[in-house]
């Protein structure tokens, strides 16, 4: 059965480059919206900021560290993800690097630490834990792995690939459904291979950014997780339908505790294009942290993205609480890391 393909919607380079690099005064004005909370759509956008508009391009930054840069119809959002790891009791603790980035260390429960670093716009360029025995593992590096160095010409932020051959698989053993899929569909998609072979691996965002990536993996819907227009929180009577694929992402962190899930947001077709990337992007983390807060995933063990209206799964320009969801996939495969004992 060959898979039926999604239509590729990648988002043009020139945008990533800018979202990567939005200048100084974004990168302050992030750092400075670390701290802000909004409860509705209403409230991001009342504190949103355009920082520049010039060429075609916006950029914007929102509350929670945000940044959405713009063209047309055409945009992108990254975020700051400090605020999922200093929460509850964790020991958090953040210091200002040398070139103006940040450090930020986490004590695990586990009683190990996960470092990450951010360069000074905020952007986040390497995740590493360390046991209590002071391995060291390196769970992804955005900096200089990926087919050429980001520093070279022929490195790109967008990876084109060719279509993937026939899989001899049905569709629902790699796009599940959590809806109807047995519970060891779930577990399979989650600890599973790729689909093909990926071959070099790649910077955590040449995969958040090329869906031709991502279609290498298999992918759990959670259907059953949508939310009303204009949202992102989790309703409360939906929190132990996720129990199954925090089920999942536990049956393989047991064997590799390294592991990395992509928790992907989307939105049906209605609204703004900024409204809506930063909309996904909300209900991604929302669901990150119910997977950390209630079922105990660490929270280094995911990253979260939005993805707007990109990639409706109801084809309507119409209301569709179907396309209000997200989806999660085991990235490890992809990423280039580098372990050290």
């Amino acid at each position: 059965m060959s898979p039926d393909r999604v239509e590729t919607q990648a988002p043009p380079p020139a945008l990533i480059e800018r979202l990567v690099n939005p200048g100084a005064d974004a990168a302050q004005a992030i750092d400075d919206s670390i701290g802000l909370r909004a409860g509705t759509i209403r409230d991001v956008q009342r504190e949103r900021r355009v920082i520049s508009d010039e060429g075609g391009v916006r950029v914007t930054v929102e509350p929670g560290g945000r940044v959405i840069v713009q063209s047309g119809e055409q945009a992108v959002i990254r975020h700051d993800d400090r605020a999922r790891f200093d929460r509850d009791d964790r020991d958090y603790r953040e210091r200002r690097t040398r070139d103006g980035g940040r450090e930020v260390i986490v004590t695990t429960r586990s009683g190990g630490e996960v470092r990450t670093l951010y360069d000074a716009n905020g952007m986040m360029i390497q995740r590493e834990r360390r046991d209590r025995d002071g391995n060291i593992y390196v769970l992804f590096d955005n900096r200089s792995f990926g087919p050429g160095p980001v520093d070279e010409p022929e490195w790109q932020p967008v990876v084109r690939l060719p279509p993937p051959p026939v899989y001899d698989l049905p569709r629902e053993r790699y796009r599940v459904e959590m809806r109807s899929a047995p519970p060891m569909y779930i577990e399979e998609a989650l600890t599973a291979p790729p689909l093909v072979e990926v071959e070099p691996q790649y910077t955590l965002d040449q995969v958040i950014y090329s869906p031709d990536l991502r279609e290498r993996v298999r992918s759990v819907d959670l259907d059953t997780v949508t939310f009303s227009s204009g949202a992102w929180q989790v309703e409360r009577s939906q929190v132990r339908s996720i129990e199954a694929v925090a089920r999942g992402i536990h049956a393989a962190l047991r064997r590799n505790p390294n592991e990395v899930f992509l928790v992907e947001g989307y939105t049906d077709a209605v609204g703004s294009v900024v409204d809506n990337l930063s909309l996904s992007d909300r209900r991604a983390e929302a669901v990150a942290n119910v997977l950390t807060d209630h079922y105990d995933i660490p929270p280094e063990n995911l990253v979260t993205q939005g993805y707007g209206e990109g990639y409706l799964k109801v084809q309507t320009e119409a209301a569709e609480r179907a396309n209000r969801r997200v989806t999660v996939r085991r990235i490890t495969p992809l990423l280039a890391t580098k372990d050290r004992q």
